[in-house]
């Protein structure tokens, strides 16, 4: 289920989703698409609440438009398995030994957002080798976030899976634009973490004199936390690991508006991280530096 700031959504075993208004708690409609065929694991309001993406139990991604309050029957806007191709990726070559920690040379990069940061890449061990995920359970989405609302004609939905594996697919909302920019544009790999994904967070980054939308994406993963910086304008990614301590077990990590006034009213965004630790201990970290600056212990 997922609850926006109009609207409640739940999905089915059966591949249904059941919209409900939120202020009222009423039931408003039921979409039940005969092209989605397997039970919703994980679902998303984008921003605005226009469209709703959505992962199944075999591995199939789905944008979906309801047109709620409408007589007009919903649409798919688009749908993708690279997440299930990932996972037989990653099974056909789990005999294969991942190269070494060692090497001279870094393993090529997913994607290329990623290629602009290859050395960024190797430092955080992402990369293009198969590891072992433990804790996974099979091929199926772990998480789903969008980025804040940037400009009126598009979106970008981040995705997650057991394998690590991290997708970046723009939504493009202007028929206009699609049309001209639908052969060049899809989802894409954007980063290859070194275990299963627990949770992906995303937040905006304070406007530039440049128009380049730039977001950062919070990763935690089975062993850590990983920020990355994206230029989405100059297909660009920098990131890197929160604290040093490594970890193991489902730990997540999430932005939050815990900073002064001042400083929130004036970057109009999150400016604070936390990532969850054993021992029921919170690191609170600056997303400017990466850093870790206060320990919480629940």
């Amino acid at each position: 289920m997922d609850v926006g700031a109009e609207h409640i959504v739940f999905g089915a075993n059966t591949g249904s989703l059941y919209f409900f208004n939120r202020a009222a708690l009423r039931f408003l409609q039921l979409v039940s698409s005969p092209e989605i065929r397997a039970a919703v694991t994980h679902i998303r309001f984008s921003p605005d609440e226009r469209f709703v993406a959505l992962s199944t139990l075999d591995g199939e991604l789905i944008v979906l438009e309801p047109k709620l309050g409408t007589r007009a029957k919903e649409r798919i806007v688009l749908r993708h398995h690279l997440h299930r191709d990932s996972a037989t990726a990653a099974a056909s070559s789990a005999t294969t030994a991942p190269p070494s920690a060692t090497s001279s040379s870094p393993p090529p990069p997913p994607s290329p957002l990623a290629s602009a940061s290859a050395t960024t890449a190797t430092a955080l061990g992402a990369a293009g080798a198969a590891t072992t995920t433990a804790g996974g359970d099979g091929h199926g989405v772990t998480c789903l976030t969008w980025a804040p609302r940037g400009q009126d004609d598009e979106n970008y939905l981040f995705s997650s899976d057991t394998t690590g594996a991290i997708m970046i697919t723009p939504v493009i909302t202007s028929l206009i634009k699609r049309s001209l920019l639908l052969a060049s544009t899809g989802p894409e790999p954007l980063y290859k973490a070194d275990s299963r994904v627990v949770q992906l967070d995303c937040t905006s980054v304070a406007a530039s004199t440049t128009a380049a939308m730039k977001l950062q994406l919070l990763i935690s993963t089975l062993t850590k936390s990983i920020l990355l910086t994206i230029d989405t304008n100059a297909k660009q990614i920098t990131g890197l690991q929160v604290g040093s301590k490594p970890r193991k077990g489902n730990y997540g990590a999430c932005f939050s508006a815990a900073a002064s006034s001042a400083e929130t009213a004036a970057s109009r965004s999150p400016t604070v991280l936390c990532a969850a630790r054993p021992g029921r201990r919170i690191w609170y970290a600056a997303r400017i530096c990466h850093t870790c600056r206060t320990f919480l212990n629940v």
